[in-house]
């Protein structure tokens, strides 16, 4: 995103951060939900990225998502069986929060928010792609 900016431009991302000490959690979530998932990034990792960006002026925001849980299966990829899995997980997780999704039960659906970061930089004429 950065090579093809142009000088003054803005580099804006937008995706799930999850804390340090849930993060291998969370991915074990993940992978099960769709296969394809390898990592997503912790909000240090994330706040990494970008400080060493070369980009400047650098801000970051956040906000959740909330996903109701049988919904979210229904537009996922899990293997057969996982999915059984996934509810399993999700609702021993209501009120523990150790996949840092807030897992909560409402009115008898388990609903859950995902953390998004939002990391906006401004490319230099001088910015650097490392």
């Amino acid at each position: 995103m950065i090579r093809v900016c142009k000088p003054g431009g803005r580099v804006l991302v937008a995706d799930v951060a999850v804390p340090a000490e849930k993060s291998e959690a969370y991915d074990r979530l993940e992978v099960l939900r769709d296969p394809s998932h390898v990592h997503a990034l912790t909000e240090p990792e994330f706040a990494t990225l970008f400080s060493q960006s070369g980009l400047v002026a650098c801000r970051r925001t956040a906000y959740g998502v909330d996903i109701e849980l049988e919904a979210q299966l229904r537009a996922s990829f899990p293997l057969p069986g996982d999915d059984l899995v996934i509810r399993q997980m999700v609702t021993d997780d209501v009120r523990i929060d150790l996949l840092g999704i807030k897992a909560r039960s409402e009115s008898g659906t388990v609903t859950y928010t995902v953390p998004i970061a939002v990391y906006l930089g401004v490319k230099t004429s001088s910015t650097v792609i490392r």
